[in-house]
């Protein structure tokens, strides 16, 4: 049986980067690893040896090229995570196909996911695409990137084509494997609320007997406990994805602040909003939109339990069980992204990221214009 196909199409993508969880350890999979990490590497330094060629550079002109740093170093860290961490990505692809619960609309689900993926990767593309426009248009001096004179314009733009693939390839490879397994567990905890209220509720099943009330009881316990141990396996597997995904975001979103304050040129100002709207999309879309729903399912496991009329099938002697399970249901659930800051994939994080990012735009736009009283 194959995984589900969201899970299939970021394999196959991941093999290209040589981080693919399917694969067992190869010179191949090694030699494309550090291909890819050459090349998302490639960008930020040509950026560093430029302002290296002009002997320095001000802070209005770092920031302006800001996202040649943070896209590039995103895409890098997911690619890592992914490579480092392929056996506990596997672990989970294979908990995925074999003791997840089948999904009742197959289809409908396949079909919503397929839709938001090749939407996703049109819009990751689409930025990458007019990026590398602005190169052949206005010249590298307008990317901030390096070329030494003697190095064949043409050559070089085709490099940087090849970076901008491999970057928007990084991105997609991580982001859609973490959105394929937030929905997947989100489904999972939603059949779970259905499941349990359907086995206490004598109104809508009055024939089941003693023994099989016990074995779906059983059932809902095990799964409980199952979707508990994957979570915290995808928050071992992810959780520096997670961090990587919420620094770069916040550095790249107050970059485009700082400029569209900065400046008067229209076309600039529209650039950098687009570029934040992307962004923000893709953490609402990805993460943190996708983490409430998973929350908000978990939390109504309880209410779904003390709302089903379990009183009416629960003997004295099960109660003790029962209660147990009622109990550990009421603990907080959320997925973080653990270290030296935690933050749990939510709205929350989501609005602190966004206020975070506005705060630090307003703090260097201070100094900036402490600076220019002073002088």
């Amino acid at each position: 049986m194959p995984y589900y196909p969201d899970i299939e199409w970021s394999i196959q993508v991941c093999s290209i980067l040589g981080s693919s969880p399917a694969t067992n350890f190869t010179k191949m999979q090694v030699f494309r690893f550090l291909l890819t990490n050459f090349l998302l590497i490639g960008f930020p330094f040509l950026t560093f040896w430029n302002f290296v060629d002009k002997k320095g550079a001000t802070l209005p002109e770092v920031v302006e090229v800001m996202s040649n740093f943070t896209t590039f170093f995103h895409a890098l860290g997911k690619t890592t995570v992914m490579f480092f961490n392929r056996r506990k990505i596997k672990k989970l692809f294979d908990i995925t196909k074999e003791e997840f619960w089948p999904l009742p609309d197959y289809e409908k689900t396949v079909k919503s996911s397929r839709m938001g993926r090749n939407f996703y990767f049109g819009l990751s593309f689409s930025f990458s695409a007019c990026a590398v426009a602005k190169l052949y248009i206005y010249g590298e001096s307008k990317a901030g990137v390096y070329r030494p004179q003697w190095f064949p314009q043409q050559v070089f733009f085709v490099m940087i084509d090849i970076m901008y693939i491999y970057m928007t390839l990084g991105f997609n490879a991580c982001d859609v494997t973490i959105r394929t397994i937030l929905i997947l567990l989100t489904t999972q905890f939603k059949m779970l609320n259905e499941e349990l209220l359907t086995m206490f509720d004598s109104k809508k099943d009055t024939k089941v007997s003693r023994k099989v009330f016990k074995k779906r009881f059983k059932r809902c316990v095990d799964h409980y406990s199952l979707m508990i141990d994957f979570s915290k396996g995808v928050c071992e597997a992810f959780d520096k994805a997670f961090l990587v995904m919420i620094s770069a975001s916040m550095l790249s979103t107050c970059a485009s602040l700082y400029i569209i304050m900065g400046h008067k040129n229209t076309q600039q100002i529209l650039e950098r909003v687009v570029h934040i709207g992307i962004v923000l999309y893709a953490v609402g879309y990805c993460y943190s939109n996708l983490g409430q729903k998973l929350s908000n399912e978990v939390e109504d496991i309880t209410q779904s339990i003390y709302l089903s009329h379990w009183e009416t099938m629960v003997l004295d002697h099960e109660s003790r069980d029962f209660l147990l399970f009622f109990t550990r249901t009421q603990r907080k659930y959320a997925l973080s992204a653990a270290g030296f800051i935690q933050f749990d994939l939510d709205l929350d994080m989501f609005m602190v990221l966004v206020k975070t990012a506005i705060s630090y735009c307003m703090f260097f736009r201070t100094m900036e214009q402490n600076s220019a009283a002073k002088a």
